[in-house]
């Protein structure tokens, strides 16, 4: 299952920004590309359900797919809008295979059929087709990409490090899950990391609070500058020369909530000659500093400041897959369902009153720096990054115009 004729050839990364600031520097390095072919296993074929292509469970595995239902879903998956944004390719024939001249409608049914059983009530025919497959192909596709340029450069095998970008509440760990299902079920290995697993410990959240005492979004953990990036970049470049690493484990309900770094004993082990794929997941990952007179809140001028050391970071990942919202007054709505469907279910949560606090110390970091990530007229990461809209409902749109 190999990708490489999707892509014209592969060109150097370009500068972060056309306007950088002065002290923020990214020589993003070129990425060659290879001419080895690789190969990946044939699945099996499952049987899923004849149903119409709406937004109804169709989860029926005892039926067997008629013709109509299997022309009727080529065609739904084709108009997808991450289908389209991510270039993917669709072969209908029977018996085809996911190969260099694109996906096989064989290996979505199945693999579809995974994502159905998993999803259970939740699962539709948008869920699966229009948005966790098509991502899926994707990061299927950039990983034999990955793997080629490495090989071609002699280099030690090493994992494919995919950032992703998505507001709080938008689908991150819910995407993620799904994804590491889907390509531990091809034989691919998944290790997932957040910016949250990088906080700064108890003792250094509270010297940085103390030291801005009137910054109103530095007094708790969150923002850029209350993150370890020494420590996050030591991890990205052991694991880019294929080595082993530790990361850490973040408890946030140590100091009642405040949070603070679990114990090395806890942390996870990842990376090394058997994982695949590092997906690293955050809020604000994608996020670039602004001229200082840009600004809308002097509160940002630290997290502005911080937001130079992301740069370095974002040299050490290979790929980006950013999720973007219309509007950033949604991230109160989700964080509101979520808090109230975990009190329903009898275990503690934020009030709204909590919740609207909790949010609102994000939202200046969100409307300064987000509509510049989603407007950038040259990717972070070109040629491999993907970038998608989703709405208030969290389903995949087309672009607006």
């Amino acid at each position: 299952m190999h990708f490489n004729a999707f892509l014209p050839p592969l060109t150097s990364r370009l500068p972060l920004s056309s306007h950088p600031p002065a002290t923020c520097q990214s020589p993003f390095r070129p990425m060659p590309r290879s001419l080895r072919r690789s190969t990946r296993p044939v699945p099996t074929r499952v049987q899923t359900p004849a149903a119409t292509l709406d937004q109804t469970p169709s989860r029926s595995p005892s039926v067997t797919i008629t013709p109509t239902r299997r022309h009727q879903l080529a065609n739904f998956i084709r108009a997808g809008p991450v289908f389209q944004k991510a270039g993917l390719l669709l072969r209908e024939e029977p018996g085809c295979t996911t190969e260099l001249n694109g996906t096989c409608l064989d290996d979505w049914i199945e693999l579809g059929a995974i994502l159905e059983d998993a999803l259970g009530d939740q699962s539709n025919d948008t869920r699966v087709y229009e948005y966790y497959l098509p991502v899926y192909f994707w990061i299927l596709r950039e990983l034999d990409i990955h793997q080629d340029n490495v090989h071609a450069r002699g280099q030690k095998q090493r994992p494919f490090i995919l950032g992703f970008c998505c507001p709080q509440g938008g689908g991150k760990t819910t995407m993620t899950t799904f994804i590491e299902t889907l390509l531990n079920q091809m034989g691919r290995t998944v290790q997932v990391a957040s910016l949250d697993d990088f906080y700064v410990t108890n003792a250094e959240q509270r010297a940085i609070a103390s030291k801005h005492p009137s910054n109103r979004l530095l007094q708790y953990r969150g923002m850029p500058g209350t993150h370890d990036l020494e420590l996050l970049n030591s991890c990205l470049d052991a694991l880019r020369k294929g080595r082993q690493v530790s990361i850490p484990r973040y408890d946030k309900t140590a100091f009642d909530g405040r949070g603070d770094r679990a114990p090395k004993e806890n942390w996870k082990q990842v990376g090394g000659g058997g994982v695949d794929v590092v997906l690293l997941e955050g809020w604000c990952l994608g996020f670039e500093p602004i001229p200082i007179d840009g600004l809308m809140d002097e509160d940002l001028e630290v997290v502005n400041d911080a937001l130079c050391d992301f740069i370095k970071m974002y040299t050490r990942i290979d790929g980006m897959f950013v999720i973007e919202i219309a509007n950033m007054e949604w991230v109160y709505d989700w964080r509101l369902q979520a808090e109230r469907a975990t009190m329903a279910a009898g275990r503690p949560g934020l009030s709204d009153e909590q919740v609207i606090d909790f949010v609102g110390r994000f939202m200046p970091a969100y409307k300064q720096y987000s509509k510049p990530l989603y407007e950038r007229e040259t990717p972070l990461f070109p040629k491999h990054e993907l970038h998608i809209q989703i709405d208030e409902n969290r389903k995949p749109i087309h672009p607006s115009v």
